[in-house]
């Protein structure tokens, strides 16, 4: 497997937890305050939050990078740091409109939360604290956000007298709880990021011309990265300036 920061930043996520995901396309136009990488509702995401998960996530992919890779994989490539930047803003955009979601349904988060917390901890326990830290914060958005969508879901189907939801049906209702609010709230990207606001649906964009059929972070871990897209970003970030780099 090759270093990218989607897929090992959301693996343990959604190998906890059902993933809900999302789709969409746009760009928002809206006006943001200094320092602003997304409002949404009363929670605003800052620049700085960011660039502290991507920091924290390029260093660790860069000692990946340096280390032998495992036996039959291909050693770890950069990739460039716009793409994970726009990852990040999407994660922490929809944290922050899933507990608003989970505030105003009155519901409670998904029993598997807090195990899946503990094991996000623990998988990064050894790391030094300016890796270790950026990366359970940025895994724990993904897995909150699933949480909260599993938490919302059930607590309506539970309302309209179906106690016995499984967890899919539960995602999917939560699903579509949460677009509904993030189309009735005042929720905006800051357009310095590639990632998009549409019918209720957070999406980074790739700021390589590649296709890939995926929405955050958590839907990268479960999808097997595409040979040709994977190979299109990382020649991409290898002509980057280092800093625009990640791993």
């Amino acid at each position: 497997m090759t270093s990218r920061i989607p897929r090992r930043l959301g693996a343990l996520a959604v190998g906890a937890l059902s993933a809900a995901l999302l789709s969409g396309c746009g760009v928002s136009d809206a006006q943001f305050d200094p320092g602003a990488a997304a409002r949404v509702g009363d929670q605003t995401v800052s620049i700085n939050d960011v660039d502290e998960i991507v920091d924290g996530a390029c260093l660790y992919f860069a000692d990946q990078a340096g280390a032998q890779p495992a036996p039959g994989q291909p050693a770890a490539r950069a990739v460039p740091r716009g793409d994970v930047r726009g990852q990040i803003v999407q994660l922490l955009a929809q944290r922050a409109a899933s507990e608003q979601l989970l505030d105003e349904y009155d519901a409670d988060l998904a029993p598997a939360y807090g195990q899946a917390v503990a094991q996000n901890e623990k998988q990064y326990a050894d790391l030094p604290a300016d890796q270790r830290d950026p990366l359970v914060t940025g895994n724990e958005a993904g897995i909150y956000y699933q949480a909260a969508l599993l938490g919302v879901g059930t607590k309506i189907l539970e309302d309209e007298g179906t106690a016995a939801a499984d967890q899919q049906a539960a995602a999917e209702r939560g699903l579509q709880a949460f677009q509904e609010w993030v189309e009735s709230n005042d929720v905006a990207i800051n357009p310095i990021f590639d990632v998009s606001v549409t019918d209720g649906a957070f999406v980074a964009e790739y700021a390589t011309p590649v296709s890939v059929p995926v929405s955050d972070l958590a839907k990268l871990a479960l999808v097997e990265p595409q040979a040709q897209g994977d190979q299109v970003r990382e020649d991409y970030a290898a002509v980057l300036p280092a800093d625009q780099r990640c791993g």
